[in-house]
């Protein structure tokens, strides 16, 4: 879930506020159960933890969790092992397996669908390949299979499900694939709106490279920056953008989509990797790298050329944005050096600003799937913050909590 910390308040402080409502009171408790609740989130932690973390006092925090016990979001962890004379501290855990979220990557060849608990921690992932040529309702029916697969392997039901999260190809604007030529019947399509009747759960949409940027951010390579340009190569290339570590998505969820102008040089980059033969055979992508690693010519220059058409549009983020760190992702990751070594030469001659730096993905092309799994733990410690300003009651962890 978010690491978001809403701070906590002593209820000492609001007892001495002689002119508090009730309702004042109601909303402080609620507060801190929030901010304890939320320490608990990243890790088991004791009574005393607790209290320096949150700043409430030791009494007040033993009644707070006492109330999360209660209430079932947390329960008592083993002890924890303790050196020398005494009895060990007990510490409370989060209830992970209260229920589970879906991430999808609903791509144009594969559907990847994973389910983890509520701490993301993976239960289960399934994977179909699929044609660029199928059709919207066809391909929505597949992630729909992969996600009762997926459901089946972790011995959880459709019940249990709080959340489904799915990344899309394309400029996505409140669930509704706004523009992608890509795929038959895909532009246009509400995709949130046809997840949500076929699963029956609350759906969340968002560009793919996107939620590739928030896997990175969350567990891959750019955990420790703030100012990041993600940047996904594979059969197409696209980029996001990430401020301040909150993606960027712009007015009408178009930021990041610069690569779509041809002069960014990624809509040919391809090309480039197209009729490349060696010894009168044809090469795959796969090996044109293998060989332009070995100084094969051929391969090394057919590689340079798309390394340069990458490093054009890379170079026009970091002059306009000045990142800290941009990420490589995608389905190049497996070309490694011979892919990110002239990359980076070619992005330092085109950038006049300090060069950034220049990192490669270590996770595959499980990227987007990963970042919709964490967009969809957030979406539920949002909505949960919402739900405690303004229920009248701390919300209980049942999925209703983020119905839509």
């Amino acid at each position: 879930m978010s690491r978001t910390n809403t701070g906590s308040v002593d209820s000492r402080a609001g007892e001495s506020r002689s002119a508090a409502t009730a309702g004042d009171r109601s909303l402080l408790r609620r507060m801190n159960l929030l901010a304890v609740l939320q320490h608990i989130f990243r890790s088991p932690q004791t009574i005393s933890q607790l209290a320096d973390l949150t700043g409430l006092s030791r009494t007040a925090t033993d009644a707070v969790v006492t109330d999360l016990v209660d209430l079932g979001w947390t329960i008592a962890a083993d002890a924890e092992p303790r050196s020398g004379a005494g009895r060990p501290a007990r510490s409370y855990r989060f209830r992970a397996e209260l229920g589970c979220v879906i991430g999808m990557d609903i791509g144009a060849h594969k559907v990847e669908v994973q389910v983890s608990d509520l701490a993301g921690a993976v239960l289960s992932v399934v994977r179909r390949e699929v044609s660029d040529t199928l059709g919207a309702a066809d391909r929505v029916a597949v992630a729909v299979e992969c996600a009762e697969s997926a459901l089946g392997d972790a011995g959880r039901t459709m019940d249990e499900v709080w959340i489904a999260s799915v990344g899309s190809p394309g400029v996505v604007l409140d669930g509704v694939v706004t523009h992608f030529i890509g795929l038959p019947d895909w532009q246009g399509l509400d995709l949130a709106a046809a997840l949500r009747t076929a699963l029956g759960c609350p759906v969340v949409v968002e560009n793919d490279v996107n939620l590739a940027a928030l896997a990175e951010h969350w567990i891959g390579v750019t955990q420790e920056g703030s100012s990041i340009v993600y940047v996904l190569v594979g059969n197409r290339t696209g980029a996001a953008i990430m401020i301040d570590n909150h993606l960027y998505r712009g007015f009408a969820g178009g930021a990041g989509e610069l690569g779509a102008m041809p002069e960014a040089g990624w809509v040919t980059s391809q090309e480039h990797l197209a009729g490349v033969t060696l010894d009168g055979r044809e090469l795959s992508r796969a090996e044109i790298f293998e060989h332009a690693a070995a100084g094969a010519q051929p391969a090394v220059d057919a590689v340079e050329k798309f390394s340069q058409a990458i490093a054009t549009g890379i170079a026009a983020y970091v002059l306009a944005l000045d990142p800290e760190i941009v990420a490589v992702g995608g389905g190049i990751t497996s070309a490694g050096a011979a892919f990110m070594e002239p990359l980076e030469r070619h992005v330092r001659e085109k950038a006049i600003v300090r060069m950034p730096d220049i990192r490669m993905s270590n996770l595959g092309d499980r990227s987007v799937t990963i970042g919709a799994v964490r967009l969809a733990l957030d979406t539920v410690d949002s909505r949960l913050a919402f739900a405690v300003t303004n229920a009248s009651a701390f919300p209980t962890p049942v999925p209703g909590l983020i119905a839509s």
